[in-house]
């Protein structure tokens, strides 16, 4: 917000003024969540075992879903 104070009021009325809201209906939403997925499996289990220790909720739920990745889940098994 610094920068936009330097700007003279007059200028920045006039912009603020031509600014438009503009709405998209969305029917869905689609994503990918990696995860560390570029990471080796030795890196991942390291993390999975970071975030418990780190422990918490958020943590503990970021490392089960790292650990049911289809390779984890071999190398642990394995």
């Amino acid at each position: 917000m610094g920068h936009f104070r330097a700007v003279p009021d007059t200028l920045a009325q006039a912009r603020l003024r031509t600014i438009v809201g503009v709405g998209i209906p969305l029917d869905a939403i689609e994503g990918k969540m990696k995860l560390n997925r570029d990471k080796s499996i030795k890196d991942r289990l390291r993390v999975i075992a970071a975030l418990e220790e780190r422990g918490g909720e958020n943590g503990i739920a970021i490392a089960d879903v790292i650990r049911s990745q289809p390779d984890i889940l071999v190398a642990i098994a394995g």
